[in-house]
C-alpha cells in the first residue's frame, strides 16, 4: 500500500489513533475527515504529500508530526482540528496553502521555516489562541484574510512583503500595534477593520494607497499622522473610529474617498499638508481643517473641503 486513498476513513467517528506504515507515500484528499474522536497520527517520513482536507475536522487531534520529507500540503488539510495546539512546518515546505489551518481554535504556536514563500488566504484565520506570529523573510506574498479573526494575537513580526493584504489582519481584536514594513507600498481594503485596540501603527514612506475600511472600527486610535508618499485614501477608512482626535493628511495626498471619517465623532482637527487640495468625495468631516499657508482660499472653494469650518492656515 502506497497510499491512504481519498476518504479512507471519512467520517470514521471511533477511530482513536492509527499508525501509517512507512511505505506510504501520499494521504489523498478526505483520508480522515471528520475522524472526530481521532487523537494522534503517526506520519512516516515516507510521505510526500497530503492531499486536502485530509484531517479536516479532526476535532480531538492534539499533536501531529510533520516530517521534513513532505514536499506539498494541501488546502484545508487541517482545517477545523481544534484541539491542534502547536505545529512544526518542515522545511521541505514552500507554500502554506488555503485554509491550511482555518477554526484551529487552539493553536496557540506555529513554526515557520525560512522556506516559505506565500501564505495563501485564510490559513490561518480563526486561531483563536494564537498569540504571537513571527513570519520569516522568505515569505514574499501574504494573501488575504490570512490571519483574519485571530482574536488573541497581540505580536506580529512581518516580512518585506509589498501588500498588507485584503482583511489580512480584520477581527484581530486584541492586536496593540504594528510596524509595517518599508516593502510595503499598498494597505488594502479591511486590512486591519474592527482592531479594537490598535493604537500604534508604524508607517513607512513607501506606502502610496490605503484602501477602504482599512482601519474602520479601530476605536483605540487617538492620533493618525500619514506619511509623506500617501497618494489615496480610500473610503471609509477610518469609518467608526470613536476616539480618533487629530488626523494629519500629508503632501502628498491626490485624493481622499467617501465617508472616510464618517462617525469618527471626537475628530476635532485635520491637517491637510497638501497644498493644492485634494480631489474629496465626501469624507465625512466638517470641522476645524488647518491648511498650508496661502491655501486657505483654495480649500475655501473646493467640493467637501469647503464645509470644513474653521479653516485657518499652519
Amino acid at each position: 500500500m502506497k497510499k491512504i486513498g481519498y476518504r479512507a476513513f471519512f467520517n470514521c467517528y471511533e477511530l482513536t489513533e492509527l499508525v501509517i506504515p512507512n511505505r506510504v507515500t501520499e494521504i489523498e484528499s478526505r483520508a480522515f475527515q471528520g475522524c472526530r474522536k481521532l487523537k494522534s497520527i503517526n506520519i512516516p517520513n515516507s510521505i510526500l504529500k497530503i492531499d486536502s482536507d485530509a484531517f479536516h475536522g479532526c476535532k480531538s487531534l492534539q499533536n501531529i508530526n510533520l516530517p521534513n520529507s513532505i514536499t506539498e500540503i494541501g488546502s484545508s488539510a487541517f482545517q477545523d482540528c481544534s484541539s491542534l495546539t502547536s505545529i512544526v512546518i518542515p522545511n521541505s515546505i514552500t507554500i502554506i496553502p488555503f485554509n491550511l489551518f482555518e477554526g484551529c481554535e487552539n493553536l496557540n504556536s506555529i513554526t515557520l521555516p525560512n522556506t516559505i514563500t506565500t501564505i495563501e488566504p485564510f490559513a490561518f484565520s480563526n486561531c483563536k489562541s494564537l498569540k504571537s506570529i513571527s513570519i520569516p523573510n522568505s515569505v514574499l506574498d501574504i494573501q488575504k484574510f490570512a490571519f483574519s479573526h485571530c482574536t488573541n494575537l497581540i505580536d506580529v513580526k512581518l516580512p518585506n512583503i509589498k501588500f498588507i493584504a485584503q482583511g489580512l489582519f480584520s477581527d484581530c481584536s486584541n492586536l496593540e500595534s504594528i510596524n509595517i514594513p518599508n516593502s510595503v507600498t499598498e494597505i488594502e481594503d479591511n486590512a486591519f477593520v474592527n482592531c479594537d485596540k490598535l493604537k500604534n501603527i508604524s508607517f513607512p514612506n513607501t506606502i502610496l494607497e490605503i484602501g477602504n475600511r482599512a482601519f474602520a472600527f479601530c476605536n483605540s486610535m487617538i492620533n493618525m499622522t500619514m506619511p509623506n508618499s500617501i497618494t489615496k485614501i480610500g473610503d471609509e477608512t477610518f469609518l467608526f473610529c470613536s476616539n480618533l482626535q487629530n488626523v494629519i493628511l500629508p503632501k502628498s495626498l491626490k485624493s481622499i474617498g467617501k465617508e472616510t471619517f464618517k462617525y469618527a465623532e471626537k475628530l476635532e482637527s485635520v491637517t491637510c499638508k497638501a497644498i493644492t487640495p485634494p480631489s474629496n468625495n465626501g469624507f465625512g468631516y466638517s470641522k476645524k481643517l488647518i491648511v498650508p499657508k496661502g491655501s486657505k482660499s483654495a480649500y475655501e472653494k473646493a467640493n467637501y473641503w469647503k464645509d470644513c469650518y474653521p479653516i485657518v492656515e499652519e
